[in-house]
């Protein structure tokens, strides 16, 4: 799933006119999403700004000073003792997610399609003990339909795209699919692209492209 991955965000990338950026779950600051929501945005941001227009660029520059004030008003109030929402019904993030996706609609109307990669996530599919999703999962589930939400609902736009790579289902079931055995809400939107290991015939094509070595002389397979 690496290497599909790699190949994502290079050349079909470059084949179909993607702003691609990778965010992998067991690199991200362990206070997200409760008292850190932003970190996914921000972190998604860094990589898109690299060949975003001008105008998503400084979206996102104002993206940055907005996560961090809602950061710090958080951490002050987590150090206080006081009683305030977190994660995605944080005060101000709902400006923060406005801001992004005022960013990502200035990069497809630029000519680019984005799309968000999340890596490594068997977390999102984890149940509690009592069976019930975690708080970390749902949060990040409202963040990244909420953004889908608001690239659909502008005129001529394409539809956001979402990559999830993971070793587990992330749902019961989704678009024309269905997991034995899953105690996980149902997200039809949710789309599922097996990437199984070679047949036989495949491994020797992939060995007829690449030489290997045979006692230090080099031969086609």
């Amino acid at each position: 799933k690496t290497m599909f991955l790699r190949h994502l965000q290079s050349a079909l990338a470059a084949k179909h006119k993607l702003a691609t950026a990778r965010v992998d779950f067991d690199h991200l600051n362990p206070n997200y999403p409760l008292r850190s929501p932003g970190v996914l945005l921000l972190s998604f941001a860094e990589e898109l700004k690299l060949e975003a227009p001008e105008v998503a660029v400084d979206r996102f520059r104002v993206l940055t000073a907005a996560v961090n004030r809602v950061h710090g008003e958080l951490e002050a109030a987590y150090r206080g003792g006081k009683d305030v929402a977190l994660g995605f019904d944080a005060p101000g993030f709902d400006y923060c997610l406005q801001l992004f996706i005022e960013a990502l609609i200035a990069i497809q109307r630029s000519g680019r399609q984005p799309v968000l990669i999340l890596d490594t996530c068997e977390e999102l599919a984890r149940l509690r003990f009592d069976g019930k999703l975690p708080r970390t999962v749902t949060e990040t589930f409202r963040i990244l339909e909420f953004l889908r939400d608001g690239v659909r609902l502008q005129d001529g736009l394409k539809p956001l795209r979402i990559v999830f790579s993971a070793r587990r289902p992330l749902a019961s079931s989704g678009a024309g699919w269905s997991w034995k055995n899953e105690a996980l809400p149902e997200r039809d939107y949710l789309q599922i692209c097996p990437i199984p290991g070679f047949t036989r015939n495949e491994a020797r094509r992939l060995l007829q492209v690449y030489r290997v070595q045979d006692g230090g002389r080099e031969k086609r397979v």
